[in-house]
């Protein structure tokens, strides 16, 4: 596997997801950072996600790698899977660095947000 931290100015050590939703053609996660900073994740064009048990996180990556559930998902959506495909795996890592939750979607955008999660 070959994980890259997602780049934010905020780490994600010592953070905590505090929920997610599924809007129309968006996944949007918050999560609480080690400062207490609400910030939102929004992830477009969902194809897949995996919810393996999210609370306190270590990190945000992109995961370059095809895992068994990124290949499952794309398998499942094409017919005959072209390469290269839009899609990128993100993955939020547990306290022992294993994926908590993972999405698999075109892109990830993080925003800071006023309201507390």
């Amino acid at each position: 596997m070959t994980r890259t931290p997602v780049p934010f100015d905020v780490g994600f050590s010592d953070a905590e997801v505090t929920g997610y939703e599924m809007d129309a053609d968006k996944f949007i996660v918050r999560v609480n950072a080690w400062n207490e900073q609400p910030l939102t994740i929004t992830f477009a064009d969902p194809l897949g996600v995996a919810d393996r048990g999210i609370g306190d996180i270590s990190d945000f990556v992109q995961e370059s790698s095809h895992s068994p559930f990124m290949q499952e998902v794309i398998t499942r959506a094409y017919e005959k899977v072209h390469h290269p495909i839009p899609y990128y795996l993100f993955q939020f890592l547990d306290l022992d660095g294993e994926a908590a939750l993972e999405v698999i979607a075109t892109s990830a955008k993080i925003c800071r947000t006023t309201d507390r999660q």
